[in-house]
């Protein structure tokens, strides 16, 4: 997460450093960001994200991963990006390692741009133990002979690992303000449009 963070504020810095004139004929200027360069990110756990989902009269399931309609709405309420962690186990994938620490919560995180502009980031542990990891694909109903390769290879031994993507575009859409992510794409797609 802080790797993420990081890679979040130096390239939000270069921008503002590199192309401020850019920056201002988009009507985006320093300011916006001050927040964000100051300190590090707060973190939410899930159960606490979901808890003021509710409060904003929005549906969330408190076992399910945060649809976009939802991260839009926390992120509007946020000046600065933030985290969410602690996702509960079976809101996603089986190869997000739980945490030993604390059963039934996964070791992993989305980070949320503020202003409604959503998702920039999602990663999480891995999970590298055969035994849990068969358990886990048979939990969220995988069958691991689908995987084969994968629990063979965690049978003979894999290190643990972690790691997160983060969306260039939705990087780039937050850092310029625009309105659509398809504004942050060299050469978008569109249904039933065959040039922008």
């Amino acid at each position: 997460m802080t790797v993420a963070e990081d890679i979040t504020r130096h390239a939000v810095r270069r921008v503002i450093e590199r192309a401020g004139a850019e920056m201002a004929l988009l009507g985006r200027t320093a300011d916006a960001f001050v927040d964000l360069t100051a300190g590090v990110f707060d973190r939410v756990t899930h159960a606490t994200a979901v808890d003021d989902l509710h409060r904003l009269g929005v549906r969330q399931s408190p076992d399910a991963e945060i649809n976009w309609d939802a991260e839009e709405q926390l992120s509007r309420k946020a000046s600065r990006p933030f985290f969410v962690t602690d996702y509960p186990k079976g809101s996603r994938g089986f190869y997000d390692r739980e945490d030993p620490a604390a059963p039934g919560l996964l070791r992993n995180f989305d980070l949320l741009a503020p202003e409604g502009f959503g998702e920039l980031a999602s990663g999480s542990e891995r999970e590298f133990e055969y035994a849990r990891l068969v358990a886990r694909m048979r939990e969220t109903g995988e069958n691991p002979a689908k995987y084969a390769w994968y629990v063979e290879m965690a049978r003979d031994g894999i290190p643990s690992s972690a790691g997160f993507g983060m969306g260039a575009q939705r990087l780039t859409r937050y850092i310029a303000g625009l309105d659509a992510i398809w504004q942050a794409t060299a050469y978008p797609k569109l249904p039933g449009v065959v040039s922008p």
